[in-house]
């Protein structure tokens, strides 16, 4: 995938997921589950918690990241909604909104080589790709959430 394209999926996803989060009514966002176990304030919490790890990828250009990408999956989603349970919607939504442009600068100052080949980021895998580490935490998994928030307002609908 070309930068630009890949660019441009990150952002279209975003901003359909975006617009799907303002589509929740104000009253079902911070209690009641849309996906399994999260509710809208969950999944915008555990987005941004993605995007920052990304974030920290491209800026640090080292495969780092917190250590809770050492935990399984179902845990590590559930110790970041402990972490940032008490926070409130507002603060929640705030930091959602903020760290996109940030990410997306930061793409816009890479070079169309680094997101092909794993050598420009230390500790990275020789076999993993860049772009599709990005993908996964980013269009991907906006895309995701995006349908369960779309099938919630479609069970809130009917």
């Amino acid at each position: 995938m070309n930068k630009k394209e890949f660019v441009q999926r990150i952002v279209s996803s975003r901003i359909i997921l975006s617009e799907l989060i303002e589509q929740v009514p104000e009253n079902n966002r911070e209690q009641t589950m849309i996906a399994g176990e999260m509710t809208l304030k969950d999944i915008v919490v555990h987005i941004t918690w993605f995007e920052l790890e990304m974030l920290n990828l491209l800026e640090t250009m080292t495969l780092q990241g917190s250590p809770l990408w050492n935990l399984g999956t179902d845990e590590r989603n559930a110790r970041i909604q402990a972490i940032h349970a008490q926070l409130p919607w507002q603060q929640v939504i705030t930091t959602f909104e903020k760290i996109q442009p940030r990410l997306m600068e930061r793409m816009d100052e890479l070079e169309p080589a680094v997101l092909e080949n794993p050598v420009y980021f230390k500790h990275m895998p020789d076999e993993w790709i860049p772009w599709e580490i990005i993908a996964q935490n980013t269009y991907e998994h906006y895309e995701h959430h995006s349908m369960d928030i779309k099938d919630f307002l479609n069970k809130f609908e009917n």
